[in-house]
């Protein structure tokens, strides 16, 4: 009970906006159609997940999603550290990163879909493509501004390349490293929507735009609510994975600041 009170203590306001929204639908102040109430939309989505519909469509595009991060994090983490440690690296990747990171990837979903079709695959790539440029970015920056001090210390104490790299470079990079996962996760699952809205082929974005096509405002919300909610669920499993993961950078952290203060 104490957990669950946390809880909605600290969600108040979400809670409070979905009260608001219940309270205006039932007195009729908008039309049903553009605002049904908050019960209407929780019943409909109780009926998609009772016949199944919305637990398929959801693990596509959760699949669609991670499939996608994952693979621009295969790409993308080795390519921020060579950046920041190989000037050949750096020499032949900047140009693709400075064209590509500002690119809308939304406008390239015509591109994708001529070249992969439609399905899985196009909406994978779109989505690897989408955030690679995100973590990229902030290995890079992490790897960058790893400490010389350190770096030079693991060398006198006989430490190789390699273990500067793994023992280094690495765990100093590994907080901005979680700082793009985190820019990219939300990002992956924007591309995998539209990209489902655009071109079908199953998953939550193809439900919303097929309801909102014949009208069916519930459907239509409870699509959305699932959205939100994957969202909001592989951020908070992002997070919990960062502090255990480092814990020690959480903990010097603290005590830094608990020094200065």
């Amino acid at each position: 009970m104490v957990r669950v009170g946390r809880v909605l203590l600290s969600y108040y306001s979400a809670f409070l906006l979905l009260l608001v929204w219940e309270g205006v639908a039932q007195a009729g102040l908008v039309r049903a159609l553009f605002l049904p109430p908050v019960s209407t939309i929780l019943a409909q989505g109780a009926a998609l997940v009772a016949d199944g519909t919305l637990v398929t469509d959801s693990g596509i595009s959760i699949v669609r999603a991670l499939v996608g991060l994952g693979l621009a994090a295969a790409v993308g983490i080795p390519a921020g550290i060579g950046m920041a440690r190989l000037r050949a690296v750096h020499w032949f990747c900047d140009p693709f990163v400075t064209i590509g990171f500002p690119t809308p990837k939304i406008s390239l979903i015509p591109i994708f879909i001529l070249w992969f079709g439609i399905g899985h695959l196009s909406t994978i790539l779109l989505v690897g493509f989408g955030t690679l440029f995100p973590i990229v970015v902030a290995t890079y920056h992490g790897a960058r501004g790893v400490e010389r001090l350190w770096v030079w210390s693991a060398r006198a104490m006989g430490a190789g390349e390699r273990d500067v790299l793994w023992k280094v470079v690495i765990p100093a990079t590994l907080p901005f490293i979680f700082t793009g996962m985190r820019v990219a996760l939300p990002l992956s699952l924007i591309l995998v929507f539209t990209s489902e809205m655009v071109a079908g082929g199953g998953g939550l974005g193809f439900i919303l735009i097929n309801a909102q096509r014949y009208f069916e405002t519930p459907t239509v919300y409870a699509a959305l609510y699932a959205v939100l909610l994957i969202g909001f669920v592989f951020d908070r499993l992002l997070l919990l994975a960062r502090e255990r993961i480092l814990g020690w950078h959480e903990e010097a952290t603290k005590a830094v600041t608990e020094a200065e203060v």
